[in-house]
């Protein structure tokens, strides 16, 4: 009923209706009726729209006021990926069905069979992604990412054969460059660890052997040590933990002296001030000390010792040991050094230095302040709202950056001053001159520096964030499941064997065992937990009378795809859903396992990966021979 939800329609009216005529003169039933009345016309306004899939025939889960279906990623309880994953575990037995985000109408395809259709047969009606900005205010968003319709369709066309496999095999020696400078800075790592360590451990065992020298003197306590035998006033017992102070007989002010000459003493007094890695653990006794440091190294267990209390074992200094780092940071640099040469045909040293300007860039467009994550919620969700108060997409830090390093490495290369490296660059400087001779401009997409910035840029991002998250995850795991590692490990050692040592694509393609290690962590933690489209054409949903409008937002859950056991070999299935398995083995497995986006959507799917594994194998390698 004019887009409000009928049954709230219906109760305003009732309410009206008993307002007018049958509050029988009594305020207080009136004031109660206006209030619900008043309540009733709220909720149908903050629900406008709500009725929406219900009244077309699709099933669409109850909804609250304003957010619709994803109260708890608005709440930040939930990742957006993690919420459809849930809707999608509660409703998968549906081939679709209908939710809202905020009030942009959205359809959740669960069916694989019905993905395929969307994305290869009915394409034509589904090319955009569902992003808008604004060419004047955000120019370094004009990339594939964000074009739609023609242009799109125009700049896709150009710059697809730039990501075939055989150009992507020339940016290889760029990757393998970064890649040998993070084995030196890996084994740097722990080298300066151990150091570290070999010091710490000299002065540990420096201040045990000096409290061996003296505890003789700080033996005042009764043979019989046992709690609750009588002692005189100031009696101080060690009960290899505590320091005991028997104070029946002792009034306040004694215990307080006591107490003022215990901490006084100069054995307590070390160990009160004993830090630990540049940490005052104050308060803490000589076992709860040599523990901690211990247990920081990996030492012995905190039992052994209170066990032993008047033992004390020195360390050994010489113990090799790995160190613990942020995986995330780690890696995330890592990327961003090999990325950059490939994207932007520059040096960058992200892994060194936290202040190299690649990385204060990137910390510029990722920080978690208040206005980027308004920013990028509402450009997701309401996307009118931010045209409107013209909101950027890039901050103007990042955008001047990275528009004014490709613009000096292109007029550099032009000028001769910078050679040529076969990098995304140079094979955009190649399509921009070919532009040259192109007559009719009006029906072509023109290379600018912009548009060489902007995809330059995209392509970093891209490469940046998925490849160092998924190798964090895949840290996670290999450390969860040694065995794992260890086979990896072998693997690589018995292919670098057989390749003399050199990296090819040939040797990438026989790491068998660590790409399926790499799939099933993409499977789990896939860099895209949900992928979107919107509808461009009026399109009808085969074997229904569904018409999905212009405008409608679609999405594909992902990581409830790839996490379903419907489709995961092995996993523990009913019946039925053995027989739905069965349905589908002719399907290809593209539409259920898609970390990376369908590869009609997403042509450089393949290759993505390929630059993935190439990493991955350096990272893993450099962690040491099995």
């Amino acid at each position: 009923m004019f887009g409000f939800k009928k049954s709230l329609v219906q109760t305003v009216i009732i309410i009206a209706w008993i307002l007018d005529s049958y509050t029988f003169g009594s305020v207080f039933l009136s004031n109660i009726l206006v209030i619900a009345l008043c309540a009733n016309v709220l909720l149908s306004v903050l629900m406008y729209d709500y009725d929406y899939w219900a009244n077309r025939g699709v099933f669409s889960p109850p909804a609250l006021p304003i957010v619709g279906h994803i109260g708890s990623v608005v709440a930040g309880k939930e990742q957006g990926g993690v919420c459809f994953q849930r809707i999608y575990n509660a409703y998968k037995d549906k081939k679709f069905f209908g939710i809202h985000q905020f009030y942009r109408r959205t359809l959740v395809v669960c069916d694989p069979e019905l993905i395929r259709r969307v994305c290869v047969n009915d394409f034509m009606h589904f090319t955009d992604r569902g992003f808008f900005f604004d060419k004047k205010l955000d120019p370094l968003a004009e990339s594939v990412l964000y074009l739609r319709g023609n242009e799109w369709k125009r700049l896709r066309a150009k710059i697809s054969p730039i990501f075939s496999p055989i150009k992507l095999k020339g940016m290889l020696p760029l990757i393998e460059n970064t890649a040998n400078e993070f084995v030196l800075r890996i084994k740097k790592l722990v080298s300066e660890s151990n150091e570290s360590y070999k010091r710490e451990s000299e002065e540990c065992n420096r201040v045990i052997s000096n409290d061996k020298k003296r505890n003789n003197r700080h033996e005042e306590v009764n043979n019989n040590q046992e709690y609750g035998t009588e002692l005189r006033k100031g009696d101080k017992i060690r009960n290899g933990k505590f320091l005991i102070i028997k104070s029946d007989n002792i009034s306040p002010a004694e215990h307080n002296k006591i107490d003022e000459n215990y901490k006084e003493d100069s054995y307590v007094k070390s160990n009160y001030n004993q830090k630990l890695n540049g940490e005052n653990i104050n308060g803490l006794t000589q076992e709860d000390t040599y523990y901690l440091k211990n247990n920081k190294q990996g030492g012995c267990c905190k039992e052994e010792q209170i066990e032993s209390s008047q033992e004390y074992k020195l360390i050994d200094s010489n113990k090799e040991f790995s160190r613990i780092v942020d995986s995330d940071e780690l890696v995330g640099g890592y990327t961003a050094d090999a990325i950059v040469p490939c994207a932007f045909g520059v040096k960058s040293h992200v892994m060194d230095n936290p202040q190299d300007p690649f990385a204060v860039a990137l910390r510029a467009f990722y920080e978690l302040t208040f206005a980027n994550i308004f920013e990028k919620t509402m450009r997701h969700l309401w996307p009118a709202f931010v045209l409107f108060f013209k909101i950027r997409i890039i901050p103007k830090k990042t955008h001047d950056f990275f528009y004014n390093i490709v613009c000096n490495v292109i007029k550099e290369r032009q000028n001769g001053a910078q050679e040529k490296r076969g990098d995304f660059i140079d094979m955009m400087m190649a399509l921009q001159s070919e532009d040259k001779n192109v007559t009719d401009k009006e029906n072509d997409f023109m290379i600018t520096d912009m548009i060489i910035a902007a995809n330059a840029f995209i392509i970093f991002l891209g490469g940046y964030e998925t490849t160092s998250s998924t190798l964090a995850f895949l840290f996670l795991e290999l450390a969860a499941h040694p065995e794992v590692q260890e086979k990896m490990r072998k693997e690589i050692v018995q292919v670098l064997e057989k390749h003399e040592g050199r990296v090819s694509s040939e040797a990438l393609q026989d790491l068998s065992y660590m790409d399926m290690v790499i799939q099933e962590t993409l499977r789990l933690y896939p860099p895209f937990p949900t992928i979107q489209r919107m509808c461009t054409r009026d399109y009808t949903i085969p074997g229904t009378s569904v018409v999905v409008q212009s405008g409608t937002i679609v999405v594909f859950p992902t990581m409830g795809l790839q996490r379903d056991e419907l489709w995961v070999v092995g996993a523990d299935a009913t019946s039925a859903a053995q027989a739905k398995r069965r349905k589908y083995e002719n399907l290809d497995s593209s539409f259920i396992f898609v970390p990376f986006g369908v590869e009609t959507l997403e042509p450089w799917g393949p290759e993505a990966r390929a630059l993935f594994k190439e990493l991955s194998k350096r990272v893993i390698e450099s962690t040491g021979d099995p």
